[in-house]
């Protein structure tokens, strides 16, 4: 009987010392597993429509194009000559349209701008002025040699704040490569005054064989965008001609001066 006992004892104790082993086993597997990878962070997309001429998305602090797919029947906040419209949704046929909460058509006439209402802008107030003796100075400076108003064929000049100073900033535009007198020197130039300093955004010089083909560049937008500092510029590409697609150009405010940060 004794014998039959420490038979059992001995089966029993091997059972459990397997037991024991198994466990260990299927721990040390479960220690041996890689941690679970932490999900990617899902990017917020932010948009901007420019006119009919640009869809761009913003993510993380960088632009890209949009397809007009991609950006219909979204809220987004619209407005028409840099005034505040209101609130609509957009679909696109050969313009943009808008329709309100009703799903009723909202006429509107000019420029549109329409950004997603979870983007931070503020669509800056431009005002028109005159291409004045001074600027004619600033310009002839710029690009080395004398030119006179009747010589422009583009004079464009807007006065805005691009920053929160109190200061009244301008941007100017100006070419002559559809002037009605021949020219020496063919050219397109945009600048920036701010706190009286110039800041150069483009400076073109143009062989005169190009002149057809060359673009111009028009102001349309001052936008503070995620409460920037300073206000950015929107300026528009376009052509005399089919040489080119019209696009727009974003110069974004970073080290003490204006910087093109994206183009279509």
């Amino acid at each position: 009987m004794n014998k039959k006992i420490t038979i059992i004892l001995i089966v029993v104790l091997l059972a459990l010392t397997g037991g024991l082993l198994i466990i260990y086993e299927l721990n040390k597997e479960d220690d041996d597993t890689p941690p679970a990878k932490e999900p990617t962070p899902i990017v917020e997309t932010k948009n901007l429509i420019l006119e009919n001429v640009s869809t761009w998305h913003y993510a993380d602090g960088s632009w890209s194009n949009a397809t007009t797919s991609s950006l219909e029947d979204k809220a987004y906040f619209v407005y028409n000559n840099n005034r505040y419209l209101g609130e609509y949704r957009l679909k696109y046929g050969t313009t943009w349209n808008l329709f309100d909460d009703y799903d009723n058509y909202v006429n509107y006439d000019g420029s549109l701008i329409a950004y997603s209402t979870n983007f931070n802008i503020e669509v800056k107030n431009i005002v028109d002025k005159e291409i004045s003796i001074e600027e004619i100075s600033e310009i002839s400076s710029i690009i080395g040699y004398d030119i006179d108003i009747v010589d422009l064929s583009l004079a464009m000049a807007v006065t805005a704040h691009l920053d929160n100073n109190g200061n009244i900033d301008k941007i100017v535009s100006v070419s002559n490569l559809d002037a009605e007198t021949e020219q020496s020197i063919y050219f397109n130039l945009v600048y920036v005054q701010k706190n009286g300093k110039i800041d150069i955004l483009i400076n073109e010089r143009i062989p005169v064989t190009d002149i057809f083909n060359a673009p111009n560049y028009t102001i349309k937008n001052v936008l503070n965008i995620e409460e920037s500092d300073v206000a950015s510029i929107i300026v528009q590409k376009g052509y005399f001609s089919e040489a080119g697609k019209t696009g727009n150009i974003i110069f974004e405010y970073s080290a003490n001066k204006y910087t093109k940060t994206y183009e279509d």
